[in-house]
């Protein structure tokens, strides 16, 4: 049986998410994290009651800490948060979809549709970490001719 949920681009809407939205927002970092297998242990054992605050301030944010929402015919989708560096560059945090609506395009359009956001705001230049064992951030980013600038290690202490 197959999970695809027949859909146009055009049924996709997105927001930019603000306080009303707080407890959205909160459910979708936390369940980002939840399937990181190789995130920090902070950020895995983080539960919903202690993300409620810092996701807050970054809510009330106006212009730095941005984060967007995806919602399809109604249903909530996906998550996209960017972080505006300066006037010049920003850093994509994170993309979140929900699993049922995986592999149907979703996340490629949410990324682009970011990434045309920022060029609205005059932003040149914009970070991407993706982890290299991430197969499907690596599938999604590798459409857009990214230029490797440096790679990062963490050494835990």
């Amino acid at each position: 049986m197959s999970n695809k949920i027949p859909f146009k681009i055009s049924q996709l809407k997105i927001k930019r998410a603000s306080k009303s939205d707080l407890n959205e927002v909160v459910s979708l970092v936390a369940a980002f994290y939840s399937e990181d297998r190789e995130a920090d242990e902070r950020a895995i054992t983080a539960n919903e009651d202690k993300l409620k605050k810092p996701i807050l301030k970054k809510l009330k944010e106006t212009n730095r800490d941005l984060y967007y929402l995806a919602y399809l015919k109604g249903e909530l989708v996906g998550l996209l948060q960017i972080f505006i560096i300066d006037r010049e560059l920003s850093e994509l945090i994170l993309i979140y979809i929900l699993p049922k609506f995986r592999r149907k395009g979703i996340g490629e359009f949410f990324v682009k549709w970011g990434l045309n956001e920022l060029k609205k705001r005059k932003i040149k230049f914009t970070r991407i970490e993706v982890r290299e064992k991430n197969d499907p951030s690596l599938r999604i980013f590798s459409k857009f001719n990214l230029q490797l600038y440096s790679r990062t290690s963490t050494l835990k202490l």
